[in-house]
């Protein structure tokens, strides 16, 4: 990671209005996480959503970080039809190199209106 100034308040504007769409979360994805004191700040925000059972937070919290194992635990507990979850839990799926769940949650979903899902589904 670059060495930036963490402007860890960029944190908490994040959480405030959460990207909509894959495509968005990708993007964010990227652009925040420039400082390993931002890393750490999104661990903590999704230790928390863990515990206050927030999930949406807590998954795509854990998404950001990279800790995959807990992104699908807690998108499991979002509705499985919106596409932030099919893409959380598909990309998560992948990066656990779990290919059978990956295709089975992925599967049919080539064609949706987000580029980031369609690019994750081929």
């Amino acid at each position: 990671m670059e060495t930036q100034p963490a402007n860890t308040s960029q944190v908490d504007e994040f959480f405030a209005d959460m990207p909509s769409s894959p495509s968005m979360l990708l993007a964010s994805r990227k652009s925040l996480l420039v400082s390993t004191d931002i890393v750490d700040k999104i661990d903590e925000k999704a230790r928390q959503a863990r515990e206050s059972e927030n999930h949406s937070v807590a998954a795509v919290a854990s998404w950001l970080t990279g800790d995959y194992t807990n992104a699908v635990s807690s998108a499991l507990q979002l509705d499985a039809k919106a596409a932030m979850t099919t893409f959380i839990l598909g990309s998560s799926h992948i990066e656990l190199d779990q290919r059978d769940p990956a295709a089975e949650v992925l599967e049919g979903l080539y064609a949706t209106s987000d580029l980031a899902l369609n690019a994750l589904c081929l």
